[in-house]
């Protein structure tokens, strides 16, 4: 099955796409699912409806007919429960023809790293010694929050996708804005969860 992503930064291309694969294979492991490149859609345009149109018109011809579509982006300063619904409704409006979901990371996507890093301590380029995070959404910046935690200053588009690859998920399902990523994506793409035991390592 393809699923049509939207997204909002150029760290982002790459690392939705692996952090969706990561859920997928944990919840159904054989699912055969293909993601062809994200459509990249700056996060000022996601609310306004003629430019929404023409990103979800053309990830919708190029993922082809009923595949669904996700669109993720930063919460920021808004509500991600309301500028959420919002968004889908108006993506709704271009193509009800296949399932659309729009998940706001609350502040921002790199919240949910914060929230799965405790087993990453003193690799790819984190300290050895972490402060423990007990919520992760409430992180004011989580991006400078890396940038303090880190040998090296953050780089979104090197370093998101790297810790995207080994965040701890069960970790960060404790922040809602990641568990509501996980439930949407089983929705839009009618994941069955797996038999205990045969999820991949």
């Amino acid at each position: 099955m393809n699923l049509g992503l939207i997204v909002e930064g150029h760290g982002d291309r790459k690392a939705v796409p692996l952090l969706v694969r990561r859920i997928v294979a944990e919840i159904c492991p054989e699912f055969p699912l293909n993601i062809p490149e994200p459509f990249r859609l700056k996060r000022g345009w996601m609310t306004k409806e003629t430019e929404l149109a023409k990103a979800v018109e053309l990830v919708a011809r190029k993922s082809g007919a009923g595949s669904p579509i996700l669109i993720v982006l930063d919460a920021d300063s808004d509500l991600g429960c309301r500028i959420a619904p919002e968004i889908q409704s108006m993506a709704l409006r271009v193509r009800d023809d296949r399932p659309i979901s729009v998940v706001a990371a609350v502040r921002e996507y790199e919240a949910w790293i914060v929230a799965g890093i405790g087993p990453l301590a003193g690799q790819h380029g984190l300290e050895a010694a972490l402060p423990g995070v007990e919520d992760a959404e409430a992180v004011s910046n989580p991006k400078a929050w890396l940038d303090r935690h880190m040998e090296h200053a953050y780089a979104e588009t090197v370093d998101q996708a790297i810790l995207t690859r080994h965040f701890d998920l069960a970790q960060a399902r404790r922040v809602y804005s990641f568990d509501k990523l996980e439930r949407e994506l089983v929705r839009i793409l009618g994941l069955e969860r797996a038999a205990p035991g045969s999820a991949r390592e």
